[in-house]
């Protein structure tokens, strides 16, 4: 179990979220309002954050005919 996650933030953009979960080796992070309080605002999967990154890299995926 690990005591000391570094959680992401609102305003986190995805290559810092993407460095949280490679620094914290963790599938799923927190989302806190802020650093100062911690309120916990949700839960993020590495998943989404890996695919949200690779549609921003190559944009909206494009049915073939």
């Amino acid at each position: 179990m690990t005591t000391r996650v570094r959680p992401l933030t609102p305003e986190d953009t995805l290559d810092r979220a993407l460095e949280l979960f490679v620094e914290n080796d963790l599938l799923i992070l927190p989302v806190v309002d802020d650093h100062e309080h911690n309120r916990v605002l949700g839960m993020v999967r590495r998943f989404d954050i890996s695919g949200a990154y690779v549609r921003y890299l190559h944009g909206p995926r494009t049915e073939s005919a």
